[in-house]
């Protein structure tokens, strides 16, 4: 559907020139969401110019720039598959240097605890610092683990984007929920593209509440951030975790 009639593809980005020889930019240029021809994918989608298609991940040997799959300049950045089970000690090691995890990354309690009938043993933290060179997720994370050691997200100190390309069951991209963490540090996280946020029963996590998720939403009207049932400020300031007086 382009415009107002029924098209067999949408308007090509680039055209033939007959004269010149050459392939020109075309202005009336539009991708295909769906059945809709658009002049550009919502924004938790790549823009795929070449087969004018919105997608979900880019054509191998292409990567993401700003929302559009262009050619890798030498070896392209490191996406890894994360399939669809929940992190174990069989398949963490996958995801040795990736900078783009392609799908969901889950920290389930199964995670750690392991799996006697299948004689899988359970992650410890260290083993989280693989990591560490993530910097976007396409899908959601979800993370709920009463792992005592389980203190805090550094390892994923270097996420910059979720984009929520698939969400959970609860519509989140961002889900921590019954966990013992006592912070968040997620300090590169900029940008939120689709689903909601949701902290829950994390009876150890202090001031969420001061924190301005909105700053993350890239659709502020329909994204919320769901904060339940977290540690009071009251219980915060008992155990002496307040900021020192010289910060503002």
């Amino acid at each position: 559907f382009n415009d107002g009639e029924c098209v067999s593809r949408c308007p090509p980005y680039q055209i033939y020139n007959q004269y010149t020889l050459e392939m020109e930019e075309n202005p009336k240029g539009k991708v295909a969401y769906g059945a809709l021809c658009m002049k550009d994918c919502p924004p938790h989608l790549i823009k795929d110019k070449e087969q004018n298609v919105c997608v979900r991940t880019c054509r191998p040997k292409m990567h993401d720039v700003n929302g559009t799959c262009v050619d890798c300049n030498g070896p392209c950045p490191k996406t890894c598959d994360s399939g669809h089970s929940y992190i174990t000690a069989e398949n963490i090691k996958n995801f040795e240097n990736c900078t783009i995890i392609n799908g969901n990354l889950k920290l389930l309690e199964a995670s750690f605890a392991g799996d006697a009938q299948f004689k899988i043993p359970g992650i410890t933290v260290e083993d989280l610092q693989v990591f560490k060179s993530v910097r976007e997720i396409t899908g959601y994370l979800l993370l709920q683990s009463n792992d005592t050691n389980f203190r805090n997200l550094s390892f994923l100190s270097n996420l910059e984007v979720i984009h929520g390309r698939e969400v959970d069951a609860t519509s989140s991209s961002l889900n921590v929920m019954f966990t013992p963490l006592q912070a968040l540090n997620l300090v590169s996280l900029k940008q939120i593209k689709n689903g909601h946020i949701t902290l829950a029963y994390n009876n150890h996590l202090c001031y969420v509440s001061d924190i301005s998720f909105s700053n993350f939403f890239v659709h502020k009207d329909k994204q919320i951030a769901r904060l339940l049932n977290n540690s009071r400020p009251e219980l915060c300031k008992a155990r002496g975790e307040v900021c020192d007086q010289g910060c503002s």
